[in-house]
């Protein structure tokens, strides 16, 4: 059934982008062109996603989040994830997959192989962001135990991503520690 539900849904990558579909097994279709594949999947835990990537470097993938992330970026990461487990919601969930990859995918579709070097960016700052939060996280609590050397210690790893804050809270804890 879930193969089915795919392969109609994303029936537009074949007939209007000249991918051509293939199942890989009753949890995977995987849409290959030129140089992109998109492959929809229904993990074990019921959930549907979207890896896409580039043929020739199959080892990196991204996420249809990061796809939408580049045009829309309100709308890429305030989606959930996407859990299905009665037929009529997997099919609810395969469309509505279809269409946010359409939607904001037509680079991808066309497949202008420059959208992954930007994608790829767009990884990078995300990743950096989240691991300035982390390290943000750790700063402050070792401010709130006044250990503020500790604190210092965590924010000199944050680097160029300090904002005002961070400036602020760095300027207290080196006059604390003196």
């Amino acid at each position: 059934m879930f193969t089915l539900e795919v392969i109609t849904a994303f029936d537009y990558l074949c007939t209007e982008f000249g991918f051509e579909a293939k199942v890989l097994d009753d949890r995977t279709v995987e849409y290959r062109g030129a140089h992109v594949f998109v492959s929809v999947h229904y993990s074990t835990l019921q959930e549907i996603y979207l890896d896409i990537g580039l043929i020739e470097q199959r080892n990196v993938w991204f996420g249809l989040e990061f796809v939408i992330a580049l045009t829309a970026p309100e709308v890429a990461f305030s989606l959930k994830s996407v859990s299905a487990f009665k037929p009529e919601a997997v099919r609810d969930a395969i469309v509505e997959q279809a269409h946010l990859f359409r939607k904001y995918g037509e680079r991808v579709c066309r497949e202008d192989v420059s959208v992954f070097a930007e994608i790829q960016a767009l990884v990078r700052s995300h990743r950096k962001d989240r691991q300035a939060s982390a390290i943000r996280y750790r700063a402050q609590v070792a401010m709130s135990q006044k250990k503020y050397a500790e604190a210092l210690a965590h924010y000199s790893e944050i680097g160029d991503s300090a904002n005002e804050l961070d400036l602020k809270r760095i300027a207290y804890c080196r006059k604390k520690v003196g």
